[in-house]
């Protein structure tokens, strides 16, 4: 018997464990280190982690509480805590996750001391713990601009296989400038916003699908305002206003995510106020600007809860939290709906309350993927 195994088999099996393994497995060998850490290995454990590990990452508000807590729920359907960056804690009420690409984490930090000041911004992968700031932006006008708004944007684009954060500012309802941020380059730079005219705000929230960001915006035109989707092509560094669909769905009570790797919106029924629309975006390239139209996949119903937010989904189920009708359960608490069975999955309260975690009056929720993938940026 040959006293070692050929390096693909070694590979395929390693590509299949967690990264917490591979860590410690960096320490057997100088040749296991090397392998771990080439570009085509962290490739491809992270395809594996994506077709077979995904979970869900996700913090709740608490009011008065200024400690940050990420929780983690894998495909076991197992809840964790995660062991966040020194930094969060000092940060803790002006936290929050931006986006999650490939198992990097993307977090701001509202800098509410000066108000015209863009937030402070941390690319973070929790399961290596790497963690770096990224570098100050060019625009900082100080808190002579108070009226400012600031909106931030990661994703990543395989066509060039690049992490990108976008920076908005608005100024008196009105897109003031445009910056871009690669973590290939580690640099900052202006992009021209040109396409984006009459665009009066965005939603904070930000989805990337297939190399492309997405937000909800109100949009002034000939006097009236209507809802648009904005989209910013990372390879292309091109914005696009995409028309409000025509079941006109509300920032308030819609979310921007993805369904089998399309742009999706998960939509409070108008008519129903316990029912949530899956609508999915299907896009055909007739034009320079494509033709899109919308179809509703799924309406799911949730008979037992007075309130329900949608907030992302995971796998093919919904995640989402929402209030019980029962008087004893008066809670804000997190849930997934299956979109094939119907079925709705309850009991992370519990767990959550075993960690320490109390009522919450408001929840993140991002898919996530663990990965080796580095980071860039200032270290600490």
């Amino acid at each position: 018997m040959a006293p070692f195994l050929p390096q693909e088999i070694i590979t395929n099996i390693l590509k299949r464990l967690r990264v917490k393994s591979l860590i410690r497995f960096q320490c057997i060998c100088k040749h296991w280190k090397s392998l771990i850490n080439t570009p085509s290995f962290i490739a491809d454990h992270l395809h594996h982690s994506g077709s077979h590990n995904h979970s869900i990452i996700f913090h709740p508000r608490q009011k008065g509480d200024r400690t940050l807590h990420f929780y983690l729920l894998d495909c076991e359907m197992q809840v964790r805590e995660v062991q966040k960056a020194p930094l969060m804690d000092y940060f803790a009420r002006d936290a929050a996750i931006v986006f999650t690409s490939n198992g990097l984490v993307c977090v701001k930090f509202d800098n509410h001391a000066s108000c015209g000041s863009p937030p402070r911004l941390l690319l973070w992968n929790p399961a290596t713990r790497d963690k770096g700031l990224v570098p100050t932006n060019i625009n900082d006008f100080g808190d002579q601009f108070s009226w400012n708004k600031i909106f931030v944007g990661f994703g990543f684009s395989p066509i060039i296989n690049d992490y990108k954060i976008v920076m908005f500012r608005f100024s008196y309802r009105a897109v003031d400038w445009v910056e871009l941020y690669s973590l290939t380059s580690e640099s900052w730079k202006e992009v021209k916003c040109g396409t984006l005219a009459g665009l009066m705000n965005l939603w904070d929230q930000t989805v990337t699908a297939n190399g492309v960001m997405y937000w909800f915006g109100w949009l002034e035109r000939h006097g009236s305002r209507d809802v648009t989707i904005v989209s910013f092509d990372i390879a292309n560094e091109v914005f696009t206003l995409i028309p409000s669909p025509d079941f006109y769905p509300s920032p308030y009570s819609s979310t921007l995510t993805v369904h089998e790797d399309r742009l999706a919106v998960l939509s409070l029924n108008r008519y129903q106020s316990k029912s949530i629309d899956l609508w999915v975006m299907d896009e055909a390239i007739g034009s320079s600007r494509g033709i899109r139209s919308w179809t509703k996949k799924y309406t799911c119903v949730f008979s037992s809860y007075c309130f329900v937010c949608p907030l992302t989904i995971w796998r093919n189920e919904i995640f989402c939290s929402g209030v019980h009708e029962r008087p004893e359960n008066v809670r804000l608490e997190p849930a997934l709906f299956n979109l094939t069975t119907n079925k709705i999955k309850l009991g992370f309260m519990d767990t959550l309350c075993n960690l320490g975690h109390h009522v919450a009056y408001k929840y993140h929720a991002f898919n996530y993927v663990e990965s080796l993938v580095p980071i860039g940026g200032t270290k600490f």
